[in-house]
């Protein structure tokens, strides 16, 4: 059985922001994901890219493609 999954409470979520330098644009509500990628691949990669986010591989936190 899967443990239960953790919710993160605003300050948390904040916090968590604020140590990655990542910017909430308040208005639209968005959170630029640019700043917390760390791999990125070509579109003819994509079967790396997949097995590389699957397998937890090199670190990965947020693989990104470039078509």
């Amino acid at each position: 059985m899967a443990p239960p999954r953790r919710h993160f409470g605003t300050s948390e979520f904040n916090q968590a922001l604020e140590m990655m330098d990542i910017r909430i644009d308040l208005e639209s509500r968005r959170i630029d994901p640019i700043p917390m990628t760390t791999h990125r691949f070509k579109f003819s990669e994509l079967d790396k890219a997949f097995e590389v986010m699957d397998k937890k591989l090199d670190g990965v936190i947020k693989p990104s493609s470039i078509f």
